[in-house]
């Protein structure tokens, strides 16, 4: 290919080579082989090398997404980064549930110790979310608007609940109407253990909640906490399996999940250069 280059006046113009001349290129590859690419170039050419190098690249691109079609029918999914950018461009723009802390669509932990105030703080997210407000916190915002929420309580007793949130002399302090809130029933599990059903009483409990999810549309799903769930949620494969599930229920049906979890404990007691003796100052909790 040859441009035009400028003359000086009273000359023909001049005929100079295109400094982008690409080179011939031959693709060889087996099934599913990236590697065996050959590339024959001219050169002569100017910038021949970079030239084939970027075609090299361009044409095993095209191959790779050529062969991400065929590969996509398992559970993972290969897509160009550009492709997930313009389809999450192009959904709804996820709101505050409560500040900055949990959006639309998020999955969120909320961990710590033991009998610091996790649950505590639980319901009143969930309450700010179903009201669609935080009357304690200006700042935080909840721009997503009033929202029924499934508050799933997996310690308290109803009678516990109620003294968590009544006031000194004994009245209750009601909540938003549209916190819903998701108590154990054992009963109804041993019965169905009866009748042939052999699923263990977690996977039961998360049948249950993805059915009120499914069956009432509610979208925020609060799970307190995830350490009950089984006896060995500190074992990764535990947790793993659990949150595989959680995770299964929040992509198929547009949930946000807020999970609580406790910490594992620890001793107060440290062992420091092979000796045992109590923690710094700044490691007591």
């Amino acid at each position: 290919m040859e441009t035009s280059k400028q003359a000086p006046e009273g000359n023909a113009p001049q005929r100079v080579p295109h400094i982008s001349a690409l080179p011939s290129f031959s693709i060889t590859t087996g099934k599913g082989n990236l590697d065996r690419v050959s590339v024959t170039s001219d050169p002569q050419a100017p910038y021949s090398r970079e030239a084939a190098a970027e075609k090299e690249y361009a044409e095993r691109i095209s191959f790779i997404y050529d062969m991400s079609r065929e590969l996509n029918m398992g559970v993972a999914d290969l897509r160009p980064a550009n492709t997930w950018m313009i389809e999450a461009n192009i959904e709804p723009k996820a709101r505050r549930l409560y500040g900055d802390l949990w959006y639309e669509g998020e999955t969120c932990i909320l961990f710590a110790d033991t009998n610091v105030g996790k649950s505590i703080l639980a319901v009143q997210i969930a309450n700010a979310v179903a009201a669609g407000n935080e009357p304690f916190i200006p700042f935080i915002e909840c721009e997503a608007g009033r929202q029924p929420v499934i508050y799933a309580d997996l310690e308290l007793s109803k009678r516990q609940f109620l003294n968590r949130y009544s006031s000194p002399d004994g009245m209750p302090i009601f909540l938003d109407r549209g916190l819903m809130r998701v108590e154990l029933n054992y009963a109804d599990w041993e019965i169905l253990q009866t009748l042939g059903e052999k699923a263990s009483f977690e996977e039961q409990l998360l049948d249950d909640i993805e059915n009120m999810v499914k069956n009432t549309d509610i979208k925020v799903v609060v799970v307190d906490n995830i350490t009950f769930l089984t006896a060995c949620t500190e074992k990764s494969y535990d947790a793993m399996q659990l949150m595989k599930r959680l995770i299964s229920l929040k992509q198929r049906y547009g949930v946000s999940l807020l999970i609580l979890a406790h910490t594992p404990k620890r001793d107060k007691y440290i062992t420091y250069s092979g000796k045992t003796t109590s923690p710094p100052a700044d490691d007591v909790r």
